[in-house]
């Protein structure tokens, strides 16, 4: 299994905590969803956000700066 993980520029979201509980609010109800219609796979067909050692949607680091991380949907494609 492969990860994403991203740094959270605090100058645009200056609320990183919320932002990030937020997220996790809104994959939980996608993947709740895809799985009370029974898509298979549901866990390539939505973001999942993973959360660190301490249970939060994120980490924050030695240098007070906050970091997110997700699964790797292998195969997706974007679009712009």
């Amino acid at each position: 299994m492969r990860y994403i993980f991203q740094r959270i520029n605090d100058r645009i979201f200056t609320n990183p905590v919320a932002l990030m509980e937020n997220i996790q609010r809104v994959t939980e109800e996608a993947h709740r969803q895809l799985e009370i219609a029974g898509v298979p796979d549901a866990s390539r067909r939505s973001l999942t956000a993973l959360s660190a050692k301490d249970g939060f949607p994120y980490h924050r680091d030695q240098d007070g700066k906050y970091r997110r991380g997700y699964l790797f949907i292998e195969g997706a494609k974007t679009y712009e």
